[in-house]
Order: C-alpha cells, then sequence, then structure tokens
C-alpha cells in the first residue's frame, strides 16, 4: 500500500508588515460598498460554466486609502453577491492577488475565502471533502488521528457550531472557515498596508490566489496599496452606504417610503380603501414620531436646535431650500377624479 506523504505546513508571518506602520495613527475610514462590475460571460469559456456572466471587482478608492496605512476600512458586502452562484463565480475566478496581505485590487470576498473565514463554492463535479474545510489556518498541516478521543472531538464540534452561529469573528475561525448565512450581508474590515515588493501566491481552502511582483529589476511593481482583513460580521439589511443614514437622504427616504405607500391604495374606494388609508395614517405617523424622537434624542427639535453640548443636530437640520419637516403636501396623492386623498 503506498504511503500517502504528509501536507506541506505552510507558514505565512505579516508581522514585519504591520510593525512597519504600527507608529502612525489610526481611526477609521468610514465604509465603501462591495460592487463588482458586471459582463456577459464568453460564448467558448476555458473552463465550462453554468453562469451567464463574469464579475471584475473594483478597487478600494485610492482617494480614501492614500497616505491611510494602520487605518481602517469597512467593505460591505450585499447577500447578493454571497449567493453560492456567485460565490462559485468568485472563487472560480481567482481575482486575488497575495496571501494574508492581498492589493488593493483584490477581490474582498476572494480574500475572506482564501483567508479561512467563509466557504466558498464550487460546481458539482468537485469533492469539497478534499479542500480540507474542516481544518483552519492555525491547524494547517496537521495530520488528524483516527485515534483522538471522543472529548477531543466533541469539542470540536462545539467549536465549529459557536464558530458558525457567531455574527462577529475577530479572527479565521480555529475549525475552518464558516458556512455562508442565509439572507445576511456582511461586514469587512480591513487594515490598510503599504504596498509589497512581492505578493506570494498559496493554495488555501479550495481557493488559490495570484501572484505579482518580485525582487528583480525587471519585475513589475504594484502602483497602489495593500489590505489585510481584520474581522467580519454578518448583519440584517446593512448593505446601504452610510450617507444614506442620516441627514437629507435619510429624510427623503422617508418621503419616497410614505409616497409609495400612498401611491399602492390610488383608485381603492370603500371599505378597502379605508382600510389602506388607515394604514397608511400610521405608517405616516409613526415615521413623523421617529424623526421627533430622533431630534429630542441628538439634543435639539426636529429643526436641529441647540443641545446641551452647544452642537446642533446635524441629521435633523434642515438643507438650504429644505423646511425639514415631514408635511402632508409630500404624501397627498390624488385620486381618481382629481380629488386629494388623506389620511
Amino acid at each position: 500500500m503506498p504511503v500517502i506523504p504528509p501536507k506541506p505546513k505552510q507558514v505565512v508571518n505579516s508581522k514585519a508588515v504591520l510593525d512597519s506602520v504600527a507608529g502612525r495613527p489610526r481611526y477609521h475610514l468610514g465604509d465603501v460598498l462591495y460592487d463588482p462590475s458586471f459582463q456577459p460571460a464568453r460564448l467558448a469559456p476555458s473552463v465550462p460554466s453554468r453562469r451567464g456572466y463574469s464579475t471584475t471587482p473594483n478597487p478600494l478608492p485610492l482617494e480614501k486609502i492614500s497616505g491611510k496605512e494602520n487605518c481602517t476600512l469597512t467593505v460591505k458586502v450585499a447577500k447578493i453577491h454571497l449567493t453560492p452562484s456567485a460565490r462559485e463565480e468568485i472563487t472560480s475566478r481567482r481575482a486575488l492577488w497575495g496571501t494574508e496581505v492581498y492589493t488593493d485590487d483584490s477581490d474582498v470576498v476572494a480574500a475572506c475565502i482564501h483567508g479561512g473565514w467563509i466557504r466558498g463554492e464550487w460546481p458539482d463535479d468537485v469533492d469539497v471533502s478534499l479542500l480540507d474545510l474542516d481544518h483552519g489556518i492555525q491547524n494547517d498541516g496537521v495530520v488528524e488521528k483516527e485515534s483522538r478521543r471522543k472529548k477531543d472531538r466533541e469539542a470540536e464540534a462545539k467549536a465549529r457550531l459557536e464558530a458558525n452561529a457567531a455574527n462577529f469573528l475577530s479572527a479565521p475561525p480555529r475549525t475552518g472557515p464558516v458556512h455562508v448565512p442565509a439572507d445576511r450581508d456582511l461586514h469587512v474590515t480591513l487594515v490598510v498596508l503599504p504596498k509589497l515588493q512581492k505578493y506570494t501566491s498559496t493554495t488555501r481552502f479550495g481557493i488559490q490566489s495570484r501572484e505579482f511582483g518580485g525582487y528583480g529589476r525587471r519585475q513589475p511593481s504594484h502602483d497602489g496599496l495593500s489590505f489585510m482583513i481584520t474581522g467580519v460580521r454578518w448583519v440584517e439589511n446593512g448593505a446601504r452606504p452610510q450617507s444614506q443614514l442620516r441627514g437629507k437622504a435619510r429624510r427623503e427616504r422617508m418621503r419616497r417610503a410614505m409616497r409609495e405607500v400612498g401611491v399602492s391604495f390610488k383608485g381603492v374606494n370603500g371599505v378597502e380603501g379605508e382600510a389602506e388609508k388607515d394604514s397608511v395614517g400610521r405608517l405616516r405617523g409613526e415615521l413623523e414620531r421617529t424623526a421627533i424622537v430622533d431630534g429630542e434624542k441628538n439634543g435639539g427639535g426636529a429643526r436641529g436646535e441647540a443641545g446641551g453640548n452647544g452642537e446642533f443636530d446635524k441629521e435633523n437640520r434642515p438643507a438650504e431650500g429644505d423646511a425639514g419637516d415631514v408635511r402632508e403636501e409630500d404624501v397627498a396623492e390624488k385620486g381618481d377624479k382629481g380629488t386629494e386623498v388623506k389620511a
């Protein structure tokens, strides 16, 4: 019977890169959306695929991260980019350069898969049991013995369940990458690092990263920066940019929502129409009360009056030419005969 050689152990040490920027100030740069570009798939692809599209990741915004080494940035990934079909395309495309420290134009979701944070996806003809997905990076190269104690196996199974149930991970799980939960968005926290002279290629968790650069004079040099993943968090409805959560954009979303529910009962008469009007009236009242309560919590009224700390409520302060209040005429709609419908 042939002897199977043990799997070679890979050791990646990025401490020197982190130490090179440890003396620089660290602050959070905000968030950006994961927004790859879509193209139709080639008519004759090199690898057979059931997908009719391909994607190209957009690099991290250089104007936001330039000169900000050692600062953190959050990338918001919508759940539509985490479906099995999307992850299969990302795993197959391998738009990823480096190991643990990646180029700023690498795919963030691919980096999560390669780094052991989340599981990728593969075609049906791939035997997933051979990809060693039940071991984390810390256990890379360790050969399990069949004679392990039952207590150790139970502890590992419990740790795997806890990792898959956790909403936040500050390090890749020791029990291997977690399954992607359904109907959840993903927030990936990155730390900005300087560019490397060479980005090394490795194969991890069923995906192979690419190599770039080198130490010779004729080797190409990366013209951007690098990043490293420091944590991931599963959230619900968390794929919107921060600019839409407060201020004028927030008021516009509230008005748009009330207009939409107003249109929903346009032309409806009788008992059904009255019920719809009542529901819209309750929704409008809740939205208005929310705006007022938010203003009071921030130390001022809905018009941004100065609070106890002398600061203004920027979220509810009216912009130029904007009264800042939710007015009745914003949600009034015309009925079938031109009569104004009000709740």
